[in-house]
């Protein structure tokens, strides 16, 4: 059986870690107790591993951002996310169009929870562009 990798975002800290254990079964609400290594954590927000990587080798999880080139000096900053109807992960663009990733041609620069000002920060996004 595969391993299922994942990443927590703790929603209070505002920061990534690893979970160490999951206990999905002991709260009414019927979301996750996480376990950070040192205490458990209610108020996070898991996002999967997808078993892929972008050009640089990096991991790639639901939520990321990652830059995309549409060619002809164009340029997209995308989302990944789950698609029920596609039955896998699919890119979001910012207009809400959907479609299958070109896997080995996106660079992850972010992710859902981080000040999108620094993912801008490392974009040279349309408005700048000639």
């Amino acid at each position: 059986m595969e391993e299922i990798k994942l990443r927590a975002w703790d929603v209070k800290r505002e920061c990534y870690f690893i979970p160490k254990k999951l206990d999905l079964e002991n709260r009414d609400d019927g979301l996750p107790w996480v376990h950070d290594g040192s205490k458990f954590i209610t108020d996070v927000i898991l996002e999967q591993f997808i078993g892929r990587y972008d050009r640089n080798g990096n991991e790639i999880y639901k939520g990321d951002k990652y830059l995309i080139s549409l060619g002809e000096g164009v340029e997209s900053i995308d989302t990944v996310e789950w698609s029920e109807t596609r039955a896998g992960f699919v890119g979001r663009t910012p207009a809400g169009t959907i479609y299958p990733i070109p896997w080995g041609k996106i660079e992850v620069v972010g992710n859902i929870h981080e000040d999108q000002e620094m993912v801008e920060e490392q974009w040279d996004g349309p408005e700048n562009q000639q």
